[in-house]
């Protein structure tokens, strides 16, 4: 069982909408997951009555109101009856896919955080979700006209219950927080899996209305810089690049393609091995630069021969 938890805005408006598509698709899902739904906008207490689902009011926030990171997953950690959690966004809808993918990664590792890039969707009427083809057709629409983001592009974290200690006060709505969610998971020792390849998460497109001065403010805006200090600095900014394994149709991988990611954090935990990191990372690059001269030579004596 797992159980996933999120911190809508208020249900009204484009942001209603697509709340509403979001967290009614993850009601969808069999076995069906337990669902927190923490803060205390407007709506939020009464959409939670009305589809039987666990609401939490009271967040701590920061003295300019700004409800704090800490505070949601330990509220979601007091409260959940799973041994896994899953913090996600509240425009986020899940397809049947995402269930199995996470039953096939908790089948592995004992404590594991894992997490996959978003197809970013314009989606603006509300999902029918009493037309039995629901899925596929919207499956349909995220492949066609979606845009798969970048390996920064976060919006679910999938992770076994207290894996990540003491989590400083970030600050909700800003940058930083989710990149040291994934430098503090491979701080304490646990894998990092993207899970991209076999996990379809639909992300609906929204402007930035609900923060004053918009996506500018909620990415370099002074609580923008506060989290960046909290996250102590670019060491400690990690991105999906930075997975230790892929989730493939075949099964679980090592991220060998990454190796240039892997060796380049090595310092950031273990500064002994600075320069060893270094001389490993020149001595692959010449390898792999060989390698790819061979090849190229190779394939260009295969087409004269043919």
């Amino acid at each position: 069982m797992i159980t996933l938890f999120t911190m809508p805005k208020g249900f009204s408006g484009h942001f209603g909408l697509i709340q509403r598509n979001a967290i009614l698709s993850w009601t969808r899902l069999e076995p069906r997951p337990e669902i927190l739904l923490l803060g205390d906008d407007p709506g939020v207490g009464e959409f939670a009555a009305e589809h039987g689902l666990k609401h939490l009011p009271v967040i701590a926030k920061s003295p300019k109101g700004r409800p704090l990171i800490s505070d949601i997953f330990l509220q979601a950690d007091r409260h959940s009856t799973a041994p896994v959690l899953c913090y996600i966004n509240a425009d986020i809808v899940l397809l049947s896919d995402f269930l199995p993918a996470v039953a096939r990664v908790q089948s592995r590792f004992k404590k594991f955080l894992a997490a996959g890039r978003r197809t970013d969707t314009d989606i603006t009427t509300p999902i029918d979700f009493d037309d039995a083809d629901w899925e596929p057709k919207l499956r349909q629409v995220a492949i066609t006209t979606g845009f798969l983001q970048a390996f920064g592009a976060i919006d679910y974290f999938i992770h076994t219950r207290g894996l990540f200690g003491t989590i400083p006060p970030f600050l909700i709505g800003r940058t930083s927080w989710d990149n040291w969610l994934l430098y503090r998971a491979r701080e304490r020792g646990a894998p990092i899996i993207d899970m991209t390849a076999v996990v379809t998460v639909i992300h609906q497109n929204h402007d930035y209305s609900t923060v004053p001065g918009g996506r500018a403010t909620a990415f370099h805006g002074d609580e923008a810089a506060y989290n960046r200090a909290l996250c102590g600095g670019n060491e400690h900014f990690f991105t999906l690049y930075d997975a230790t394994h892929r989730l493939m149709p075949g099964g679980l991988r090592w991220a060998t393609d990454r190796w240039r990611a892997y060796l380049a954090r090595v310092p950031v935990f273990y500064p002994h091995l600075r320069t060893p990191a270094r001389w490993a990372t020149q001595t692959l690059e010449g390898a792999s630069w060989l390698w790819q001269r061979w090849r190229r030579r190779d394939m260009a004596a295969s087409g004269e021969s043919s």
